[in-house]
């Protein structure tokens, strides 16, 4: 395997996929869109959640003052999707829970550096945002979680 963003993004995805989540332990979250063919859009799924993307939003730039680290840094964003349930609270208390296990999972400082290049991962606060229908009532949320990527390129 080589080090930079593909091996990166890889570890994202198998750390999030191993997550056991708190409430509704039944629906685990699976990575869809992760670079190997094509796949329905996430606000498109419906019945599901914990169903997740993970998307570049800010691509590779040096992370040295002098340019000669090797160092690189991106940004990205893990985009859960997760369908109204009956009862508000209960999905807020889901999407916290989920938010806190992801920032557990990111920050667990084995990142197979060797292989992966990665050398640290930062999560940000997350955004729960609706998903409306063509009435313009919400029929699913998604939780953007913001990531700072810095790894190295070889």
């Amino acid at each position: 395997m080589s080090q930079g963003i593909s091996a990166t993004l890889d570890l994202i995805k198998n750390r999030l996929e191993a997550i056991s989540p708190k409430t509704d332990a039944h629906q685990s979250f699976v990575v869809i869109g992760d670079r190997s063919g094509l796949t329905a859009q996430l606000d498109q799924r419906n019945g599901s959640t914990r169903i997740c993307e993970i998307e570049i939003t800010g691509y590779p730039a040096d992370a040295g003052e002098t340019g000669i680290t090797g160092l690189r840094t991106a940004q990205a964003q893990i985009l859960v999707r997760y369908d109204v349930p009956f009862q508000v609270g209960y999905l807020q208390t889901m999407m916290s829970e989920d938010q806190n296990s992801i920032i557990v999972s990111m920050r667990s400082p084995d990142y197979d550096s060797v292989n992966t290049g990665l050398k640290n991962i930062i999560v940000s606060q997350g955004i729960a945002q609706p998903i409306l229908d063509d009435t313009g009532e919400p029929v699913a949320y998604l939780l953007t979680i913001p990531l700072q990527l810095l790894f190295k390129e070889s």
